[in-house]
């Protein structure tokens, strides 16, 4: 193989990991992000609908002797699992940077030249 091919394989190399390591800090980052979110949404999903069964029950025996929690948080109209929405964005999201660092277009044509030996 002769110099200029080693020297296009080598670039072409470190670009493409460039790249993976791009999206794999990308990836992390965002399903960091996407966690938190989702904890904060389901702390106070939580705390909105347990204060409305209790409030509607008044105490913690009458509330569950009448109605399961689950049932009653189905009946409001809220969902227990309500993380699922933000799981979708989040795999929009991630698809979108993906996409994106795949096709990005160079600024510049590499150079690669004749160089003489001594």
């Amino acid at each position: 193989m002769r110099l200029r091919g080693k020297l296009m394989l080598a670039l072409l190399t470190t670009g493409l990991a460039a790249v993976a390591m791009v999206g794999g800090l990308a990836y992390v980052t965002v399903s960091y992000k996407i966690d938190t979110i989702r904890r904060q949404q389901a702390a106070e999903h939580f705390h909105r609908y347990m204060t409305a069964y209790l409030a509607k029950y008044g105490d913690w025996q009458t509330a569950v002797a009448a109605e399961n929690f689950d049932s009653f948080v189905r009946h409001a109209g809220g969902s227990v699992h309500a993380r699922q929405d933000v799981a979708q964005v989040a795999a929009a999201e991630v698809a979108a940077v993906g996409a994106g660092e795949f096709l990005a277009l160079a600024e510049g044509t590499a150079r690669v030249r004749h160089e003489h030996e001594v």
